[in-house]
């Protein structure tokens, strides 16, 4: 049976935070790295994207008092297919991050960055979730 991550040929990572600088940021840094990079403002409803994509690793923003997260925590953990899903929590909130692993129990691979934090360290714990296969290499004709 197929499904969103049957034909992939990179891994697919979906970002979501309320900064649109960090987005373009990660964007650009995950394309550059080997990945496919889905980038959404918290401010949409990005449920229905992951549920279509089925990415490889979610890097989800916990704002301090914002319940758009939380809510889609829940709706995750509803669905079979995503109640798993590897998972990165980042927030200035330390309440917050604590949380998140409270409630994320269940789950077998998630992390939590306490922001600020520079990029290269979570590029790095990225590719510890899902690392990026080596380029094939054709041979010289």
């Amino acid at each position: 049976m197929e499904n969103a991550r049957t034909n992939r040929t990179r891994p697919l990572v979906f970002v979501t935070n309320g900064d649109g600088d960090f987005l373009l940021a990660m964007q650009q840094l995950l394309e550059d790295e080997g990945y496919t990079p889905v980038v959404m403002e918290l401010i949409d409803d990005p449920y229905p994207t992951i549920a279509r994509l089925l990415p490889d690793l979610l890097v989800i923003d916990f704002p301090y008092q914002e319940m758009l997260a939380w809510d889609l925590l829940d709706r995750l953990d509803a669905n079979p297919e995503t109640w798993a899903m590897p998972m990165i929590a980042t927030s200035t909130d330390r309440e917050n991050l604590d949380r998140f692993a409270a409630r994320t129990s269940h789950r077998t691979s998630t992390e939590i960055q306490l922001k600020p934090f520079d990029l290269e360290p979570l590029l790095y714990l990225i590719a510890a979730f899902v690392p990026v296969g080596e380029p094939e290499t054709k041979p010289l004709a």
